[in-house]
């Protein structure tokens, strides 16, 4: 495939998710108000950019996370070493740059779409963070400073779309 033909799939897929972004942005504010684009309560709020919610979509449904949507579970992830939004934002963040996508998300834009993905997830006391049960699949790759780079793994545990070694 040729660098136009990538281009030409890469603005179908984002068109696709901008609109889904849209509607999640809209259902959020009328249903939780006081979340923004960087969390929780965050003072000033924020409005939230469509194309950062959009990435978010993105990296829950095509990376290879698991989530679950069953809110009693979120107790298990609310432990105080557990990833919170703020982490997985960093991941989707990471994941939608090596993919030439957007390379920023806030906190909030991060939780907006996984309220949207129902993605069991609720409120951290006191921070602008949610508990969201997310999990890394077994496949993972990740890169020697515990970045993860959910990429498809080549031979010799090199990923392919990095063209780099990802073992230390």
């Amino acid at each position: 495939m040729n660098t136009s033909e990538q281009i030409a799939r890469h603005m179908a897929l984002m068109r696709c998710y901008m609109e889904e972004a849209q509607e999640a942005i809209a259902w959020t504010a009328r249903y939780f108000p006081t979340l923004s684009a960087h969390g929780w309560g965050v003072d000033p709020p924020s409005k939230p950019a469509p194309h950062h919610v959009a990435t978010a979509l993105t990296f829950l449904d095509l990376s290879g996370v698991e989530r679950c949507t069953r809110p009693d579970a979120v107790e298990r992830c609310s432990r105080p070493d557990a990833v919170d939004s703020y982490g997985w934002k960093h991941r989707a963040e990471e994941w939608g740059a090596a993919l030439g996508l957007d390379s920023y998300i806030g906190n909030g834009e991060f939780i907006i779409a996984a309220l949207w993905r129902g993605v069991a997830t609720t409120q951290k006391a006191g921070t602008p963070n949610s508990a969201c049960v997310l999990h890394l699949p077994p496949d993972a790759v990740w890169h020697k400073r515990d970045r993860l780079h959910m990429l498809p793994r080549g031979r010799r545990g090199k990923s392919r779309a990095l063209g780099r070694n990802t073992r230390n």
